[in-house]
């Protein structure tokens, strides 16, 4: 790194110009990554040791990246220690510079702009570099133009190697991982990574929810969207796996509301109003309480911010699954709202893949659903609108309430059972195609299998009226 510093320094002295960089950002980018987990995914995630252009940033970087990688805790006191074994502390200027560089740091709500600047000034000094090693070769006479404009084309290419975090595998590899994986299975050495809720026949249609799959539940307001997310957190939750929540519509405390209601069979109103009775609500407040969910609300949620906090629960408590309520509503630079979706949908399906981890948006669709004519069922279609979430989607489905349009009958005349809440996988990449069929319980908020359903009925919720139409998916 020194010594191709010292070319690059050495070519602009002739022009008497400075490199492109700036190390006061450098030294802010690194104040901030010893500071917070938040700025240290982000850097992590957008910068290497080369992209820095004073030596001792790089070997800070270096000793900070070695940590990361190792799920262990970087800050001032561990980047001083890993930097002492690695015989390069005083190199660096001794642990007083690691703390100095954390001086001033007010905030480090700028670290990504401030790295993104950080990262052009290395690209801006890569590009020079090549550049000046090809021209001489360029005045003379005897060298062959075009073999030297496959080089330079070379040379620019391999710039790209620092985007490219994840190595190119060959097949002969993949095959063998594979056989190994499935003799594992086969074996019962590891068992199927698939995340099961055991709700009628969700299971056995989507074969669970798996890494890294982009699960789309699209429906119409008043359908249920968050009573079948609050529904699946708390089953997963209760296998004792992680789950993430970001949930952009509804406050923290509503969420939790519901998990309590759902667990107990009392209604929002009565939790909400403390209409309850202490010793039960204790109970059930400690089942959900004991749960392993992580809720965060910030409205207008960010790609960014999405991806800094996810990385950042994964390496605390190792999340499986991430639940979004909903994607429309998250925050994007951008005229057209098409555009931003789409940009904030393939962001999405590249964190799942990043964190290896599930990834569970929930969608509004089209006021299109209601101006067709027919059982107003979704398709498709109507996702189309929401800026490639359909292309994105490993699995998408909808939610379907007849009663929500007063249908009795189906379309073959058959009477609709009372509480009939249709899940119809439209589609799924890894598994079949077809309609699951759930009742909603509307006391509790809560979706179970049909086969619980008439046991779960108290005497109030026979008496619910079911063509009550909210206006939005919101608890009553």
């Amino acid at each position: 790194m020194e010594i191709m510093n010292n070319k690059i320094d050495n070519r602009f002295s002739e022009h008497r110009k400075i490199p492109p960089q700036s190390v006061d950002l450098e030294n802010a980018v690194l104040g901030a990554t010893l500071l917070e987990k938040t700025a240290l995914s982000i850097t992590m995630d957008l910068l290497f040791p080369e992209a820095f252009y004073k030596q001792a940033h790089s070997i800070i970087f270096d000793a900070a990246q070695q940590l990361f990688k190792k799920n262990n805790p970087v800050d001032i006191l561990t980047v001083s220690d890993k930097l002492k074994s690695m015989g390069q502390l005083e190199n660096v200027g001794g642990a007083y510079y690691i703390t100095q560089l954390t001086n001033g740091i007010g905030s480090t709500t700028s670290v990504e702009y401030h790295s993104r600047i950080v990262l052009q000034k290395f690209y801006a000094r890569e590009i020079i570099r090549i550049s000046s090693e090809h021209l001489q070769a360029a005045f003379e006479e005897t060298t062959d133009v075009f073999d030297l404009q496959d080089t330079v084309n070379k040379d620019v290419l391999a710039l790209s190697r620092y985007n490219d975090k994840k190595p190119v595998s060959s097949i002969s590899d993949l095959v063998k991982e594979v056989e190994e994986r499935t003799e594992d299975l086969r074996t019962g050495k590891i068992e199927y990574a698939g995340i099961y809720v055991k709700l009628g026949r969700f299971d056995e249609i989507l074969k669970g929810f798996s890494a890294p799959d982009i699960i789309i539940i699209a429906a119409r307001p008043g359908m249920g969207k968050t009573a079948f997310m609050v529904t699946l957190i708390r089953k997963i939750a209760m296998q004792n796996i992680h789950v993430a929540v970001f949930s952009l519509e509804m406050s923290k405390i509503q969420i939790t509301i519901r998990l309590i209601a759902q667990e107990s069979g009392m209604t929002f109103n009565q939790i909400k109003m403390g209409h309850v009775d202490p010793e039960e609500m204790k109970k059930h407040s400690k089942t959900i309480e004991d749960l392993p969910i992580h809720i965060d609300d910030t409205g207008g949620l960010t790609l960014i911010e999405l991806k800094s906090k996810l990385f950042q629960l994964k390496m605390e408590y190792d999340i499986q699954i991430c639940f979004i309520d909903y994607i429309q509503l998250m925050g994007g630079i951008g005229n057209n709202r098409n555009d931003v979706i789409g940009e904030i949908s393939r962001g999405v399906k590249a964190t799942a893949k990043d964190l290896d981890i599930c990834i569970v948006p929930l969608s509004q669709l089209s006021r299109a659903v209601e101006n067709r004519g027919g059982t107003k069922r979704p398709q498709l279609s109507d996702l189309r609108e929401s800026g490639g979430l359909e292309a994105d989607a490993d699995s998408v489905m909808f939610l379907f309430r007849p009663e929500y349009y007063k249908m009795d009958t189906d379309e073959w005349g058959a009477p609709i059972p009372a509480g009939k809440l249709e899940i119809d996988v439209a589609k799924n990449r890894n598994g079949a195609l077809g309609t699951i069929d759930l009742s909603f319980i509307p006391k509790s908020m809560n979706i179970i299998s049909n086969e619980n359903y008439i046991d779960s009925l108290s005497e109030s919720d026979s008496e619910f009226n079911f063509n009550t139409q909210p206006k939005e998916d919101k608890p009553f």
